[in-house]
């Protein structure tokens, strides 16, 4: 069966100087990693048998998050993890998602912008909650960030797992919100999209031309653990397989 490392090894030169102005040096190091995962240049691990003797031998991985062959444990970890604080309440999946003009901005400057989504998303999430008569001003919720489509385009979104409950000022009354209904996504969309027109006006950055609508989602996901479970599959890993 091939394997990544094998299709890195006889194309990643080819593919380098075709895309040479579009790889960033993170790419490179990627490329790096898989073509010597599971080969000596790692080294070597030794196993041998107490009884009959017999040695056998492995070659680590290389641990690198977006090598297919690596990571697994991490994303049942992390997966395990989350599934311990799940609350009994209703979750709600948001996402909140880049228009295509601001991609080129974003592949440019991702630490900057990046951390605005993030920022932006909670921001809009908190005041939502702030808002709402039968939430609270302390909202708490998982958020994990997704950059490509399902084309494997590049395509910035956030998702958020928001449980329906939050905490008063006071930080001691839990209150909670029955029902399906969480937010309007577009009324969503609208606070987030002014939340990132100024986060990146005080980054210094010139903010692409945009439309006037954009995307945000919220959709109602059970008690939230089929949720976790979509997210945790790239979260360690890369997409490729």
């Amino acid at each position: 069966m091939i394997n990544l490392a094998i299709i890195a090894n006889r194309y990643a030169n080819a593919m380098i100087e075709k895309y040479a102005n579009q790889i960033r040096p993170e790419h490179l190091r990627v490329l790096d990693d898989i073509q010597l995962c599971h080969t000596q240049a790692l080294g070597r691990i030794e196993y041998q048998c107490r009884d009959c003797k017999t040695l056998q031998q492995n070659y680590p991985s290389c641990g690198n998050r977006h090598c297919p062959s690596c990571q697994q444990h991490h994303n049942m970890q992390w997966l395990q993890h989350q599934q311990q604080r799940l609350l009994p309440t209703q979750y709600y999946l948001v996402t909140f998602t880049l228009p295509s003009q601001w991609r080129g901005l974003c592949y440019g400057y991702q630490k900057t912008v990046f951390n605005a989504l993030f920022n932006s998303a909670t921001d809009t999430l908190a005041s939502f909650f702030n808002r709402d008569k039968q939430l609270g001003a302390q909202f708490g919720c998982c958020m994990v960030l997704h950059t490509h489509s399902r084309q494997l385009e590049f395509h910035p979104h956030v998702h958020c797992i928001v449980p329906a409950l939050a905490l008063d000022k006071s930080g001691k009354l839990v209150k909670q919100k029955r029902g399906r209904y969480l937010f309007n996504a577009q009324n969503l969309a609208k606070v987030f999209r002014a939340k990132m027109h100024q986060a990146l006006t005080d980054a210094k950055l010139k903010v692409p031309r945009s439309p006037k609508s954009w995307i945000a989602d919220c959709q109602h996901v059970g008690q939230g653990e089929k949720a976790l479970i979509y997210l945790s599959r790239y979260l360690y890993r890369g997409v490729i397989a």
